[in-house]
């Protein structure tokens, strides 16, 4: 009686929320569709910069092309792309899926010096960051660099331990570095090619580190969705700051993880790990802020078909 009552009472919910919301959502990519880009080298660092775009499509999205936001395009799947001028570009990954034109666009560096900035997740120090250069070198070597090298700036004083140990090699380009205090830091990456090494690029982030931040809860998270694809409430969705690197998982009833997303966006199709629809009925998820912006969250979320 106790299942009874409880299934009755979650689709007189699900009933109700359906009535006074009905807003046909257009049909976009799942969070798990994308695209990875990294920086390539280039002879003068200070007039242009290389960038290998690979898209992350899965069927049924196929890819349509690319859009780099400086009035060039390209039809090549796996594309490069030199930009003449040392900015920012929206770049947008074309692709169709289910038949309907759909797009994707992030944020490009183009910049030799462009680095990301990365919480320790081994240790989740406050003090501590992750710095990675976006060629995203397999090793800190100076083989795999190639003819690129590198000197990172923080608060105005040179790094002297992070290097090789030939000067004339420059840093590493990532590199895990311990703040000495709470606040605002500068950090700079500064680049060049050893052909002309007058010809330097730099980078600069701002990095506020703090230490007793109040966390925000997540709001308006769905206790009920129906992913039966009539772009009606198909989709389990949380709003996000869309920076914080957030893990999305998913539990049977009875403990058996079914779905695991590490993303910036939270939106579930109600489909496994492997792409298969999970049933309807009652399951368990957890949300981990791995940048610590937000608390962490839990509860349970209930799949309703209606088919």
């Amino acid at each position: 009686m106790q299942k009874v009552g409880f299934r009755t009472i979650t689709l007189l919910v699900l009933m109700f929320c359906l009535c006074i919301s009905k807003t046909l959502l257009a049909q976009t990519a799942t969070d798990t569709l994308g695209f990875t880009w990294k920086l390539l080298e280039v002879v003068d660092p200070t007039t242009e910069a290389k960038v290998l775009f690979t898209p992350r499509l899965a069927p049924p999205a196929t890819f349509t092309s690319w859009n780099f936001g400086d009035s060039n395009t390209s039809t090549d799947s796996i594309a490069t792309h030199t930009f003449s001028s040392i900015d920012t570009f929206s770049v947008s990954l074309n692709f169709k899926l289910n038949s309907n034109d759909s797009t994707i666009t992030h944020k490009v560096f183009a910049n030799a010096a462009a680095f990301s900035v990365q919480l320790d997740t081994n240790t989740n120090a406050t003090y501590v960051r992750i710095f990675r250069g976006f060629f995203k070198f397999a090793q800190n070597s100076p083989a795999f660099l190639g003819n690129m090298r590198f000197e990172w700036t923080v608060n105005g004083n040179i790094l002297t331990d992070a290097g090789f140990p030939t000067s004339t090699d420059g840093q590493f380009p990532n590199i895990r570095y311990t703040f000495e205090a709470s606040g605002i830091n500068t950090v700079i990456l500064s680049a060049w090619n050893t052909t002309n090494p007058a010809n330097i690029t730099t980078f600069t982030r701002k990095i506020n580190i703090q230490t007793a931040a109040t966390k925000i809860k997540f709001a308006n998270i769905p206790n009920v969705f129906t992913p039966n694809g009539d772009i009606a409430n198909d989709f389990f969705k949380v709003s996000t700051n869309g920076i914080s690197r957030l893990v999305f998982k998913v539990f049977t009833r009875s403990g058996s993880l079914v779905y695991e997303n590490k993303s910036c966006i939270i939106k579930w199709d109600g489909r496994n790990d492997n792409g298969t629809e999970l049933p309807e009925g009652i399951y368990y998820y957890i949300i981990e802020d791995l940048d610590g912006v937000y608390e962490n969250a839990n509860g349970f979320v209930y799949i309703f078909r209606g088919k």
